[in-house]
């Protein structure tokens, strides 16, 4: 009897040791996979139980002939991540291209920490009023780009650009942007 047989009848039987030899053999490679990739631990020991159960399943019930048994936990327990990450990026997200609000993420992933809630309140008044300062086209592009997540190619093809023209304007339209943040931001400072 090979060693695959044995786990996969182990597994069939719920025997604790084969299910303790499986999360053995296969723990270290889910979990440095899902944290690799941008998840935490917790998640990874989610993902693990939640699949060792469907393999149960799949053993017992479809009486399923699989080869290399800690192989096929490992893959399941990476699709199941991969899955799950298609499904948040999915998210539809629904803003409005002239609701300033949105762009808080944008200035947060430009690295700026708030040393004080006063700090935060005047940078959040700032952006506000600069997205509305900014040219429509370049807060088109930008929300494709920033919000949307949408791919440089794509928002070329929804503008009716190039991909050269539209990799050049996102620069200068976040230059503009962010010229007229600070400068915002600093008649905040003037004026309070």
């Amino acid at each position: 009897m090979s060693i695959n047989s044995e786990i996969g009848k182990g597994l069939q039987e719920e025997d604790e040791g084969a299910i303790r030899d499986l999360l053995t053999q296969t723990q270290i490679s889910c979990v440095g996979y899902i944290i690799k990739n941008g998840g935490t631990k917790e998640t990874a020991q989610d993902l693990i139980s939640e699949n060792l159960i469907k393999l149960i399943y799949k053993l017992k019930e479809e009486n399923a002939a699989i080869g290399n048994i800690y192989a096929y936990f490992i893959r399941m327990v990476k699709n199941a991540w991969m899955g799950q990450k298609r499904k948040e990026k999915a998210q539809p997200l629904i803003m409005a291209l002239d609701d300033p609000d949105q762009y808080l993420q944008i200035v947060a992933g430009m690295g700026y920490q708030s040393e004080s809630q006063d700090f935060s309140d005047k940078r959040i008044s700032a952006i506000r009023q600069s997205w509305k300062l900014i040219r429509t086209d370049c807060r088109e592009l930008l929300h494709q780009f920033y919000v949307s997540e949408l791919r440089m190619s794509v928002i070329a093809e929804n503008m009716g650009y190039t991909y050269e023209f539209v990799r050049v304007k996102k620069k200068r339209c976040w230059d503009a942007f962010e010229k007229i943040f600070f400068l915002e931001l600093e008649k905040q400072y003037k004026d309070g």
